[in-house]
């Protein structure tokens, strides 16, 4: 991607699931023989003084937040259509549906189609107490695993 100095960015930072602005404030142009290579440094609210390499910035970088909103959202359905689908299997097979009597979703995009073959992660998120202290809380990946707790 190419930035110009002065934009600001939005960073999803999947750690603390929040959106981070940044700042470019410089960019490096680098010719060699082998060609050339531009990178850029930029700043964050909390260090307003002390520029980084974008290329160490973890997380998704967006050019506004509106493209960050619909990723988001687009990540938040994924994950509901995949918990659906899996209480949708899980009737299928504990009760004898057929998939005539369950009802179906509505229409997937590729990338749905893509999030539901992917393999099952570990879904985590960080939250923050009213004591302000964070904490990671696992999230279930399978109707299964949500279901456990209330089995014992």
């Amino acid at each position: 991607m190419t930035y110009e100095v002065g934009q600001v960015l939005y960073v999803l930072n999947a750690e603390s699931m929040r959106v981070v602005p940044i700042q470019v404030v410089e960019q490096v142009v680098r010719r060699t023989i082998d060609g050339e290579k531009v990178s850029y440094r930029i700043v964050v609210p909390s260090k307003p003084d002390s520029p980084l390499a974008m290329e160490k910035i973890k997380g998704k970088i967006f050019e506004s937040l509106d493209l960050a909103r619909k990723n988001m959202r687009q990540n938040a359905i994924n994950i509901i259509d995949v918990i659906i689908e899996e209480a949708r299997e899980a009737a299928a097979v504990a009760f004898k549906e057929t998939n005539d009597t369950i009802p179906t979703s509505p229409e997937k995009t590729p990338e749905d189609q893509e999030s539901l073959a992917a393999p099952k992660e570990k879904l985590a998120e960080v939250v923050e107490l009213p004591d302000g202290k964070k904490v990671k809380v696992n999230l279930p990946t399978s109707v299964d695993e949500a279901l456990s707790p209330m089995q014992n």
